[in-house]
């Protein structure tokens, strides 16, 4: 409501001696402005949840998976992806042991 009222205000501050184009752009521009200061707004809300909202996000999809714990992690991994981890885990060792 505060938006529309600003654009009112806006409104019934332009000089009645300028021409209505000109009028017409000393409103849009407050408009534009608003708009702007408020898009600019939401941006920083959005940004401050990003870290709390993700991680939340990822925990709970992982605790509600089915499958084996890996002690050094604190994920649940699927049982039906252990095998192909175990083999890329195979192949790290070996690259490791060849250097």
């Amino acid at each position: 409501m505060d938006k529309i009222n600003e654009t009112t205000i806006a409104e019934h501050e332009a000089d009645k001696t300028q021409a209505i184009a000109d009028q017409f752009h000393s409103v849009i521009n407050t408009v534009t402005d608003t708009l702007s200061n408020r898009i600019t707004e939401l941006n920083s809300d959005v940004k401050s949840l990003i870290p709390r909202a993700v991680p939340k996000v990822i925990k709970e999809q992982l605790s509600t998976r089915v499958g084996m714990k890996i002690k050094a992690t604190k994920y649940t991994f699927p049982y039906d992806q252990l095998d192909d981890i175990i083999e890329r885990i195979k192949e790290i060792v070996i690259e490791v042991q060849d250097v």
